[in-house]
């Protein structure tokens, strides 16, 4: 019986994975220098018909003349979804910028850094 409820919580796809909620995001980024303005919901939510986005917590940040997009999804998969393959994302938390500055990439790192500490 012990075995069988194992290979049940295995099944479910347990995972290990930290998942950041909008207020700790707020002040990992805040504590880097990078305060956040969160977007106002316009339908977001909803890309397409009866289709929604678990990433539509979404903050906008301007540092150094560059734009930088947060958002926040509801699962880990859907964030690297989200983040292009030059971004920076941790866990659910995908991070864009047009930037290539490493000073703005550091602070970067560090707000998603202090997310795992």
């Amino acid at each position: 019986m012990v075995s069988a409820v194992a290979l049940f919580l295995v099944g479910c796809g347990g995972s290990d994975a930290q998942i950041y909620g909008p207020d700790e995001v707020e002040q990992a980024f805040g504590n880097a220098g990078l305060p956040l303005q969160r977007m106002p919901s316009v339908g977001a939510e909803q890309p397409a018909m009866g289709e929604t986005s678990s990433c539509a917590t979404m903050y906008l940040v301007r540092s150094r003349g560059a734009l930088i997009t947060v958002s926040v999804c509801d699962a880990e998969a859907d964030a690297a979804d989200v983040a292009p393959d030059d971004s920076m994302h941790r866990s659910n938390v995908a991070v864009e910028t047009p930037s290539d500055d490493p000073r703005l990439r550091e602070r970067i790192s560090r707000a998603l850094d202090a997310l795992e500490g």
